[in-house]
């Protein structure tokens, strides 16, 4: 296995560590509903509608970022929506 092959298995780890972790650490929280949610939700000034779309947002994101020719785009989302966070 040349040095080339290597980085490419590397990149796909990450990348699907990447994507796993927005689709289920960050978005499966605004899908689901738990005890405290809307309260904490409307502290923050958000309805839980507003809080499903930016999980729909994650996780399109998440997909676009597996795809080899949109994975530059979904870098770019990607890094605007976490630079505004």
């Amino acid at each position: 296995m040349n040095g080339s092959k290597k980085l490419r298995i590397a990149g796909w780890v990450l990348s699907g560590l990447l994507s796993a972790f927005l689709i289920l650490a960050s978005a499966l929280g605004k899908f689901t509903d738990w005890e405290g949610k809307a309260e904490m939700f409307a502290k923050l000034g958000w309805t839980e509608d507003v809080m499903f779309t930016i999980g729909v947002v994650e996780v399109a994101i998440a997909v676009l970022f597996l795809i080899p020719r949109t994975a530059f785009v979904a870098a770019i989302l990607l890094a605007a929506y976490l630079g505004g966070a």
